[in-house]
C-alpha cells in the first residue's frame, strides 16, 4: 500500500509517495523525501493525503485529510 503526500501550505513543492506501513529500513528515507517537502514533522499533523492506494479502503476516508506521519504509519501498521 501507498500514500501519496503532500504539503498543503505549499504544494508547489510536490508531493511524495511512501509505503505503508514504512519498512524499518525505509523509514530514514522517507522522512528525507518529506523533509524537502517542508514536512514528516514527528509531532506536527503536516501531511496532507492525496491519494492510498491499496487493499486497505478504510484508510482511504484520509484522503484530503492533514494528518502526521507517524500516526499514519501506526494506522497502516494496525490495519494490516
Amino acid at each position: 500500500m501507498n500514500a501519496t503526500i503532500f504539503n498543503k501550505e505549499h504544494p508547489e513543492r510536490g508531493s511524495a509517495t511512501i509505503p505503508l506501513p514504512i519498512p524499518d529500513e525505509e523509514y530514514a528515507h522517507c522522512l528525507e523525501q518529506l523533509e524537502q517537502l517542508g514536512i514528516g514533522g514527528v509531532t506536527e499533523q503536516d501531511c496532507t493525503v492525496e491519494s492510498i492506494d491499496g487493499v486497505l479502503s478504510s484508510l482511504k476516508a484520509l484522503e484530503g485529510q492533514t494528518v502526521n506521519v507517524d500516526e499514519l504509519d501506526v494506522l497502516a501498521h494496525t490495519r494490516s
